[in-house]
């Protein structure tokens, strides 16, 4: 309803799970939020947002003490991987 809601104002989706890690691997009702930004006709950025370690100052500011994923890379192999999924089971 959300989505539904804020139509003509999205212009810019950022995909992050509850937990900043790894799209799909969390508990994000994604799904939902797909269907909703195709009802809409949105056809924007999905953008990846996760966080990390790499860097410890900033990673401590914001309270991050764990590793989502194995690597950088794995997440935006597998979140891209995801999103594509998803993206392409809504049509």
């Amino acid at each position: 309803k959300a989505i539904e809601s804020a139509a003509g104002l999205i212009r810019h989706v950022h995909v992050s799970e509850n937990d900043r890690g790894t799209p799909g691997r969390g508990q994000v009702r994604w799904e939902e939020n797909f269907r909703a930004l195709r009802k809409i006709g949105y056809d924007g950025w999905l953008v990846i947002e996760s966080f990390s370690r790499l860097n410890p100052d900033f990673a401590s500011s914001i309270h991050v003490w764990r590793d989502f994923a194995a690597s950088a890379e794995s997440v935006y192999e597998d979140g891209l991987r995801f999103i594509r999924e998803q993206w392409e089971g809504t049509k």
